[in-house]
């Protein structure tokens, strides 16, 4: 009989327990998947601007390579100026996208912060 007793009791436990676990699971669940989703945004974004950097640079130093070897110094020029013509664009498209982004969480986290400490004070005001 003192063996069913404890068993009854440790399975209202275990329900007890599994009854406070399940919201919080859920909101770590929906947690990992939201920094997931802003891990592949950041990936998706930045693997490309980091190609394009890449090759811009390249194409830089090809054409001072050429350009001090005394190759024709037009043609040197219009590739710099192509050159920099992609890296103006990677900054102007690329980098405002991705700062605007960051822009927004960063607003987002400021704006629950100011949410939280005003409850906060609604709280300790009762």
């Amino acid at each position: 009989m003192p063996l069913e007793v404890f068993a009854l009791i440790m399975m209202i436990i275990v329900f007890i327990v599994a009854l406070f676990l399940i919201p919080v699971l859920l909101q770590l669940r929906t947690t990992v998947q939201r920094i997931d989703d802003l891990v592949r945004d950041v990936q998706h974004d930045l693997v490309p601007m980091l190609k394009e950097l890449r090759e811009a640079s390249e194409h830089v130093k090809r054409t001072t390579e050429a350009a001090e070897q005394g190759s024709a110094l037009l043609t040197a020029l219009g590739e710099s100026a192509g050159a920099i013509n992609q890296f103006s664009h990677f900054v102007k498209h690329d980098l405002g996208r991705l700062a605007g982004n960051v822009a927004g969480f960063w607003a987002g986290f400021r704006a629950a912060g100011k949410t939280l400490a005003e409850q906060k004070q609604h709280k300790e005001r009762r």
